[in-house]
This record gives C-alpha cells, structure tokens and sequence, in this order.
C-alpha cells in the first residue's frame, strides 16, 4: 500500500508501506520515477516513511524519529533525527522560502530549524496528548498522569510523561535530568499525587521505572530497586519496577504499590527523612501481587485494592508491623468478610464522615463502619438502594465504577466506564446529575478519573479523549462565616447567569428578601458556597433594588448577613 507522493525536480516519488500494507514496520521501500522507469530510492529505503514533500530546491522526508533534506541532485543535506537532546517524534515536515524546516513532532508540537538559530518549539496551551488516566489536585494545582496498563495489567509504554496545570498554563517535564533521570526513559506514569502539605511536591508512580518525586515541577529523586525497598519482577532479563498506589498519611509518609512476579513484600513506606520498609503481604495476595490505588483513612487504615479481581486488602492503622491476620484483612464477596458486590475493584474514595466508598465492576458500595475493621464488629459493606418509578434499584448495578471523587458537601461524583459521570445526593440516593457525550461537552463516556478544586469547586475529568472540566457549586467551606459576599454584585439587566454567595459555613440556611422584607428565595449552601438565580419563587427575574442575604448555620448559632444589588 502507498502512503504518500511527491513531484521533485522533475520525478515522481512515492513510499511503498509495508506497514499498512502486512503491519511490518521498517521495511517501506522509496520508488522514484524519471520518465522512463521506476527505480528504488536506496538511501532510505528499509525505513518506515510517513511523509515526501517536494519543493523547489529541496526534498523534505520525513521517517520514524527522524526528518531528512535532500538536494535537487538528491544528495543528503539535512539530517534531524534528535533536537532538545530527545528523539524525534516527527509526523509532517515541510521547508519554507527562508530554508526554515518546520516539524510536526508528536512531543514537542511545532518544531522549528534554521541556520544560525538552531532548534525552536511551539505548542498548544494544553496537556501534550488526549491520554489520561489518574489525576490529583491540591492549592489550585491540577497534575495528570497520562500512562496506563492493558486489561490484564501489562504495559502500554506510553511515554508522555506527566503533565502539570496551576496558573492557566500547561507544563510538562521534557528531556534529562543528569544525575537524576531521563524522562523519556520514564514510560507508563499510572499515578500521580500532590503533596497535601507541601503542593510543590509531587510523586508519580510508573508501571516500570518506580517513583519519581518532583519539586517545583523538576525531578529531584527517582526511587528504584537500587535505592529504596521497591522491587523488581523476578524474571532474567526483565528488571522493571511496576509500582502503582500512592498515598501520603498524616505523618507524612509516603505509602506505595509494588506488583509483579516475585515481588513478596509489596508495600513500601517512605518516611520525610528519606528511610524506606517494605512490608511483606504475600499471605494475603501471593508471590505475584497486582496492587492497584492506596487510600490511607481517618483512622490511618491502609486500603489496597488487589487487582485483576482480587478484591481489597485493608492493613491497620498506627502500626508497621509485619502483616498478620490480626492487623490486616482481605476483603471478598463473603458475609462478614466484606461482603464485596464483587471482586473487581477499581477505585476507593473517604467521604466527608469517614466512610468508604469502592467502585466495582458492578457498581458502587459503602463501608459506613470502617472502625469496626479489627474491633470484632460488623464492618461489611452494603450498597445503595434506590427507589424509581415504584421500582427499587441498586446504584449503578450495571456500571463498571473507574472513580469516585468527594465534594465540599459530601456529594459524590462517579466515573463509569461507558455511561459518563454521575453526581449523587451525600447519601447516594438521589442523583443530582447525569453528564455523557449526549447531554453535555464530556469528550467521551469512559470517564477515568475525577479531581476537584475545593476552593472554586471546579471539577475536573480525565477521559478516553482528553481532559475537560465543570464549574461545580460546592467549594470548601469554613468554620465560621469568613468574608461573606455575592457575586457578581450589582447583578446588572444583562446578567442571567448564577450568583453565588461565598465564604459560608456547610450547609448554611440562605433567606433573601427585599429591603422591605418579603422574603424572596430560600436555600441552602453546598459547602462554602450557595447559589441563587436571581428568581423568586415564581420563577420570576426580581425587580431592580437591594436585597438582603441573612445566612444561619445549621444549629443557628452563627449569623451574618450581605446585600447583593440589582439593576435592571
């Protein structure tokens, strides 16, 4: 099959792919025409070509990870096989009346070479590609992980990196670090999470190169089997460090996943002053673990979930003792021992009063007493029942659960793998909301995972297509009534949009009335914040003039009022 054709100097050129036509790369043959008789471009042919441009005076071509010029005697005289001391990633090429060579580069975007100047790049204000899997967002930071494993958790060996997004600008870390790592060495990141105390501190956790630990968007270690306790796969020849789960607990230790054949003590500790343990839970997950997401709770409770159907490992809080059967316990499917609606995990979230909610391959469960783990009491967990139409329902019964994300008013957010995100009542029981491709901008209805800016409640989604996001109503609330104020403010005759009251107290009784008291609208706040349409309850606009906000917290002890102005 031919991919592609050119007129240069007179001769038709044109590259014969294998790889289209038997999927064999590297074997593409360049047949070039002068007339009478085609004969084979042997410079380069046995490479994979993607594009032949011709022009004036020069051939542009461009080959997996390189792009070449040849003169108009077909003589090599341009030869770009790396730039930013990286491979080349090159798609298209082409070569301007400047002799500027301009390059499509999967990477680094628009590449761009010249005598004299040497190599420049421009690139979108975006994520470097549509992948995205895990997310994790702290003071207004949002970090991506674009890597990922296959159904049965082997490698993708993507190697995008890690992408960052704070200040309205999209950054990611390129090229090598001496003494630390080479990021393009560093395939698969399958986690990533912000530091909760110190936000310019980020780990990421790839499927074959360990952790990496970055300050201030820089690599500053990279954990492996040579310097911490995380371990290698036991097969000759084959030494990756497949590790996955990260969590931070309340004394700042960092909690990883270690998974593959041979790895026996799968979970790594890494205390702030730098000195790892690995401890040893093969009697609970074998000698081949295949760990996925840790979640440390409020009472310092350790959740693994154990992938490819294994269920969840929960380990006790307090302790680093060696794994036993009164400090740790494996959750399954049985009565009094979980009671999992299935074995197929997929994700845990804490919700704002301490309970644990799982995502399974048959929808979504709650622990509601996650105390009661290694006290004797019953701790299995039940699923939600929801009542439609007469008819009672389990939530989500069918759906495969990716993610689950809490907001400020202990509201859940779900991902599914097929039908889009769901937004549900802090019970469960009523849903809220209901976003797919169908009904909003979601790129795509296989919803990865979900991360939330506490303090503007946007709400953020990392899909099979790309990232997008949505401005939610429920922001971090505070103990007391601080700097309470509507906005905008004066709502002007043009503005039709939602007005929101911040700097309240979660679930905050919102009464608005006219300035001479009628009272107008009534609500309540989902946590720091309320919403109001600027309607009465007619559903009617309201008339030009002051209106008062007096907001009450829920045991009414606290009080305070604004005004928002209306103008017609």
């Amino acid at each position: 099959m031919f991919n592609t054709i050119t007129v240069f100097n007179g001769k038709v050129m044109t590259n014969f792919s294998n790889l289209l036509t038997n999927s064999k790369p590297d074997l593409d043959t360049i047949y070039i025409y002068n007339g009478t008789s085609w004969n084979t471009f042997l410079p380069t042919s046995g490479y994979t070509t993607t594009s032949l441009k011709g022009f004036p005076t020069t051939l542009v071509m461009v080959q997996e990870k390189a792009v070449s010029t040849f003169d108009l005697t077909l003589g090599q005289d341009g030869y770009f096989p790396y730039y930013f001391g990286d491979i080349a990633r090159s798609n298209h090429a082409i070569i301007d009346n400047a002799n500027t060579v301009w390059i499509a580069d999967a990477k680094y975007g628009l590449v761009s070479f010249a005598s004299g100047q040497g190599f420049n790049y421009r690139y979108p204000n975006g994520p470097g590609s549509s992948t995205a899997t895990a997310m994790s967002l702290q003071n207004d930071k949002l970090l991506v992980a674009p890597g990922g494993v296959n159904s049965g958790w082997g490698n993708l060996y993507i190697v995008d990196g890690l992408y960052e997004y704070s200040n309205s600008q999209w950054t990611n870390p390129r090229g090598n670090y001496p003494s630390i790592v080479n990021m393009d060495t560093i395939f698969d990141i399958v986690n990533v999470l912000v530091d909760p105390v110190d936000s310019k501190r980020v780990y990421s956790a790839s499927w074959g190169r360990g952790v990496l630990e970055f300050y201030n968007g820089v690599p500053v270690k990279h954990y492996n089997e040579t310097n911490s306790s995380l371990q290698t796969l036991n097969i000759v020849g084959y030494t990756p460090v497949w590790t996955y789960g990260l969590a931070v607990d309340e004394s700042r230790n960092l909690w990883v996943t270690n998974s593959g054949n041979g790895v026996q003590k799968s979970i790594s500790r890494k205390t702030p002053n730098g000195s790892w343990l690995a401890l040893d839970f093969s009697p609970f997950v074998g000698t081949t673990p295949y760990l996925g997401q840790i979640l440390v709770d409020k009472l310092d409770q350790k959740w693994i979930i154990i992938a490819r159907g294994g269920g969840i490992m929960v380990y006790k809080g307090k302790t680093t003792a060696a794994p036993n059967s009164s400090n740790t316990k494996k959750l399954t499917q049985e009565t009094g021992k979980g009671h999992l609606p299935s074995t197929g995990v997929y994700c845990l979230a804490e919700d704002l009063d301490g309970e644990i909610w799982i995502g399974t391959d048959k929808g979504v469960a709650v622990f509601y007493s996650p105390e009661n783990l290694f006290n004797g009491q019953n701790f299995d967990s039940q699923q939600i029942l929801l009542e439609q139409d007469g008819h009672v329902q389990i939530l989500l019964e069918t759906e495969l659960v990716q993610a689950i994300a809490v907001d400020q008013a202990n509201r859940k957010w779900i991902a599914t793998a097929n039908s889009g995100v769901f937004l549900m009542s802090a019970d469960g029981t009523e849903q809220i909301a209901h976003f797919d491709e169908n009904n909003s901008p979601l790129f795509s209805n296989e919803v990865k995972g979900i991360a939330i800016n506490h303090k503007t409640g946007e709400v953020y989604f990392s899909t099979s297509k790309g990232i997008i996001s949505f401005r939610g109503n429920a922001t971090e609330a505070f103990e007391d009534f601080t700097d309470v104020y509507a906005f905008p403010n004066p709502v002007r005759e043009n503005y039709e949009g939602p007005i929101a009251i911040k700097g309240l107290i979660n679930n905050t009784t919102l009464k608005i009335t006219d300035i001479s008291g009628s009272l107008v609208y009534e609500t309540k706040s989902e946590g720091g914040q309320a919403i109001w349409n600027g309607k009465n309850f007619k559903g009617e606009r309201v008339s030009s003039g002051v209106y008062m906000v007096f907001c009450s917290s829920p045991d009414g002890a606290k009080k305070m009022v604004t005004k928002i102005l209306f103008i017609n």
